[in-house]
């Protein structure tokens, strides 16, 4: 959420409380109380949209989880906890969602494996950093030698200590694009960076980034520009014989 802390709407506060696993009547009172200090089911429902007899169940459940006390009195009486206690339980909360969703992905990944199947596919990932990873997994892959190519050439610290491995390993490196890191040469041993390959430099294309590896692997990104913003999107292929043709036809 790109808006600053002072100008948060509370209609915003209640979605993302219900991202957290609050219901939307369990959030709306949760806030309400934190505008009360502590109240009354029809002190909340006063300054809510919550019907008052809803209030009592979405309290309940608010009581169960650890996010309100409640005075056994007549009426009863609400109190929330403080917030960053809430905070620490709601992220508990999600983080043990987390932990199960991820774990269960983990246990079954692979189950119906195919990937001994010859696999001539090209595939399409979108997103700079998604395909800042593609590059980085295809990177680690290198044997003998790399061709990476950016027209920014803003590399992250991940990507960069990737490339420093390689050189210490021996593999032959090659960088293109316009490079702002003056140590970039100092740290990565008979490393240079020429200019962005001019065929590659067509507007009409936009190409933004390029790798090969050996000669198994290559990837080819280029950005787009929808309603003044700037996406990329990128193809790659791996130890495939479209992968191989490809490799070898841009290094002719």
């Amino acid at each position: 959420m790109d808006q600053q802390r002072g100008n948060i709407e509370q209609s915003d506060a209640i979605d993302a409380l219900e991202k957290l696993d609050l219901r939307r009547y369990e959030a709306e009172v949760f806030v309400s109380l934190q505008k009360l200090g502590d109240g009354t089911a029809n002190d909340v429902a006063e300054i809510s949209d919550v019907p008052r007899s809803q209030v009592y169940g979405a309290t309940d459940h608010l009581e169960e989880i650890g996010l309100v006390e409640v005075q056994r009195s007549k009426p009863l009486v609400y109190r929330p906890i403080p917030i960053e206690e809430a905070r620490k339980i709601l992220r508990s909360q999600y983080k043990d969602r987390e932990d199960i969703a991820f774990q269960y992905l983990h246990n079954v990944r692979g189950e119906k494996d195919r990937s001994s199947k010859i696999d001539d596919g090209i595939w399409e990932v979108k997103g700079e950093d998604s395909i800042t990873n593609r590059i980085q997994k295809l990177v680690t892959t290198a044997e003998s030698q790399v061709k990476y190519g950016d027209v920014n050439f803003a590399l992250d610290s991940e990507l960069k200590s990737k490339f420093i491995d390689l050189s210490d390993e021996g593999v032959s490196l090659s960088f293109f694009g316009n490079c702002k890191d003056n140590n970039f040469e100092q740290d990565i041993i008979d490393a240079s960076v020429e200019s962005f390959p001019a065929a590659l430099s067509v507007e009409e294309c936009a190409v933004q980034r390029f790798l090969l590896v050996d000669s198994s692997s290559f990837l080819l990104s280029t950005s787009h520009c929808n309603s003044g913003r700037v996406s990329e999107r990128a193809v790659w292929s791996s130890n495939t014989d479209f992968a191989t043709v490809f490799v070898r036809l841009i290094n002719i």
